[in-house]
C-alpha cells in the first residue's frame, strides 16, 4: 500500500496492510479520507490518516467475484458485474458505508438490459452511473449504459460503434464528459 505525494512526486510511505491478503483484479474507491477495497467477497475500509484497516468483513450476500467494477456516490458504493469462477455476472449491489448494509438492486442486469460481463469500466457523474464495454462469452463489447441510481433504472443504452469493442480499458469522468483509453 503506497501513498504518493503528487506535488513532489515522491513516495511518502509504503506499508504492508497485514489484514489484507495479496490480491489482483480487485476494485478500490475513496470516500472522504477512507479507501474501500472489494474482491472475492472481502470488503475492507482503510483509514488513510492512520494507514490502518479499520473495517474488514466478508459480504456473504454478494457472490464472490473479481474483474468487476465499483464506484462511490456520496457515502454509497455500487458494484456491478464481474466474474465468479467461469461465470460472468450482471448483478448490481449498493453498499451503505454508514451502516454497512448491502442491498441487491438487481440480479439480472436490470431485467436483462445489461448483459453479463467482466473487465468493463464504470464511472459516476452526480447520481448517475455509466458502464462501458467489457467481455463475456460472446466476446468483447462496446455497449454503453447510463443508470439513474435514484430510480435504479437504465436511462439509456447505446452501442458506441465508433469505438471498437474492448475490455481491460480505463474510463474516467471529468465534469459531464467521459474519457476512455485502452
Amino acid at each position: 500500500f503506497y501513498k504518493i505525494d503528487t506535488i513532489s512526486c515522491n513516495v511518502v510511505y509504503s506499508n504492508v496492510l497485514s489484514n489484507i491478503t495479496p490480491r489482483s483484479e480487485h476494485s478500490m474507491v475513496a470516500i472522504d479520507t477512507d479507501i474501500y477495497i472489494y474482491d472475492l467477497n472481502n470488503f475492507y475500509k482503510i483509514d488513510t490518516t492512520s494507514c490502518t484497516v479499520v473495517y474488514s468483513n466478508v459480504l456473504n450476500i454478494i457472490i464472490a467475484r473479481s474483474e468487476h467494477s465499483m464506484v462511490a456516490i456520496e457515502t454509497d458504493i455500487y458494484i456491478f458485474g464481474g466474474r465468479s469462477g467461469i461465470d460472468y455476472l450482471n448483478d448490481f449491489y449498493k453498499i451503505d458505508t454508514i451502516n454497512y448494509n448491502v442491498t441487491k438492486i438487481t440480479s439480472d442486469g436490470f431485467d436483462g438490459s445489461i448483459s453479463e460481463r467482466h473487465q468493463h469500466s464504470m464511472v459516476a457523474i452526480d447520481t448517475d452511473i455509466y458502464i462501458f464495454g467489457g467481455k463475456n462469452n460472446e466476446g468483447h463489447l462496446n455497449d454503453f449504459y447510463k443508470i439513474d441510481t435514484i430510480s435504479c433504472n437504465v436511462v439509456y443504452s447505446n452501442v458506441l460503434s465508433n469505438i471498437t469493442p474492448r475490455s481491460e480499458h480505463s474510463m474516467v469522468a471529468i465534469d459531464t464528459d467521459i474519457y476512455i483509453y485502452d
